[in-house]
């Protein structure tokens, strides 16, 4: 079942808008601007997995929506859209959030996901990432994958975080350095 297109609740810097659950059961219908804003952060940064999804209507997916040959979005729903502990972040790139496939547009409805729309710049995803890492840096939940929508990615993931078993597990010296190939000796040419 589809529910009715997210609403936006907020301005965002650079023409762009935020937009949540449609219905007040999802979300506070009274939380608008900076308000709704630091609801979306506070939710997305409670989650375990965020998915931070750039979308557009000149993806695959979204060209090929009646067909559904190009499910990314749909299976990625089927596997994680009813988790309370998986959080959704919609890039809407040149698009509105209202024009969301179905799967999209169903989890931003259930209150744990959010989209952004706005104006489509030039290295879009370069861009998407830039932007999601100065809003939301303190707000990161344990682990963000970056996607689009028809990215083959989200059947790849580890099998716990589909059953909600999977634990990070910390190195304590995760880098070991090596030496710069470029602070070598060099072989001399000259023997």
């Amino acid at each position: 079942m589809q529910n009715s297109p997210p609403r936006p609740c907020a301005s965002l810097p650079a023409w762009r808008r935020l937009h949540v659950a449609a219905g007040p059961a999802a979300f506070p219908v009274h939380l608008e601007g900076d308000g709704c804003l630091r609801e979306v952060l506070g939710r997305f940064s409670s989650a375990y997995l965020g998915f931070v999804v750039t979308w557009s209507l000149g993806g695959r997916e979204a060209r090929d929506a009646r067909r559904s040959r190009f499910g990314g979005m749909t299976g990625m729903h089927a596997l994680y859209g009813s988790r309370a502990d998986v959080g959704l972040q919609v890039y809407a790139r040149g698009a509105s959030c209202s024009q969301l496939t179905a799967s999209l547009s169903d989890w931003v409805n259930t209150g744990r996901g959010a989209c952004v729309d706005g104006p489509n710049l030039g290295a879009r995803e370069a861009h998407t990432v830039l932007r999601f890492a100065e809003e939301y840096y303190a707000h990161l939940p344990e682990v963000v994958v970056f996607t689009q929508v028809a990215s083959p990615l989200i059947s790849s993931l580890p099998e716990g975080f589909n059953t909600g078993g999977y634990t990070l597990t910390r190195s304590v010296n995760p880098v070991s350095p090596v030496p710069c190939p470029c602070s070598w000796p060099l072989a001399s040419s000259h023997s």
